[in-house]
């Protein structure tokens, strides 16, 4: 009996000590305020509502989702890869333009996204992994780490929100009745997140990012940015 016992507390502390070594990262919700043909060339741009200190160029051309370790342990080795059915939703984005009569057109080839009007061109490159070195657990971790959202999404979600509510429609002219909007669903943004702890034990996750609109108007937008756990 007494080595049973012996052996059950043994275990429980091998347990315990596994589990004090678990890091578990997660996706914060995040606002989201958009701005797209008041930047220099057209790239839209986003930052976080009310933020008054992402005023920098870099700043304006990258934004993240804090991503937070809740677990007890730190994470280490840390790489994130990124999936969206990019060449489909450049299609829809496309489609979108013709509707609403608006000369600009998207080309994605080569991990580039082009964009084109009659006055202005500009390309972006897909970003679709990165790596970061570590995240402390967060009740000993007072610095903010946040993911990059690759700007080719950027991009295109904020020209497919512009281009949903500016349709052409030739029966409203004709009839002068209210429009009405129909803005379709964006397919979500693939995350997955790999990562040891300091016991070199791997880790993986996979999340699905969704933007979400709130206001849209003319040239911005006001939202959210949210991720949805898959499994671990």
């Amino acid at each position: 009996m007494s080595a049973v016992a012996a052996f059950m507390a043994v275990r429980q502390n091998y347990k315990q000590r596994m589990a004090s070594y678990r890091p578990d990262l997660v996706l914060v919700r995040t606002p989201i305020q958009a701005k797209i043909f008041e930047t220099p060339g057209g790239i839209p741009h986003w930052t976080n509502d009310g933020n008054n200190d992402e005023t920098n160029d870099v700043a304006i051309k990258l934004f993240s989702i804090p991503l937070v370790n809740v677990g007890l342990g730190a994470a280490r080795e840390i790489r994130v890869v990124w999936n969206f059915p990019i060449h489909e939703f450049v299609s829809s984005v496309n489609r979108l333009a013709q509707v609403s009569l608006t000369p600009a057109y998207f080309e994605y080839r080569n991990n580039l996204l082009s964009f084109k009007t009659s006055d202005n061109q500009w390309v972006v490159k897909w970003q679709g992994e990165s790596h970061i070195d570590f995240v402390l657990p967060a009740s000993t971790n007072q610095t903010r780490t946040g993911l990059i959202v690759p700007l080719v999404y950027i991009s295109l979600v904020s020209y497919f929100y512009q281009l949903a509510i500016s349709g052409n429609d030739d029966e409203h002219r004709k009839t002068g009745e209210p429009r009405t909007f129909d803005i379709p669903d964006i397919p979500p943004l693939k995350c997955r997140i790999e990562y040891r702890d300091i016991g070199q034990v791997k880790y993986s996750v996979d999340w699905l990012v969704y933007t979400e609109a709130g206001v849209i108007r003319d040239g911005s937008f006001k939202g959210e940015l949210y991720g949805s756990r898959r499994g671990t």
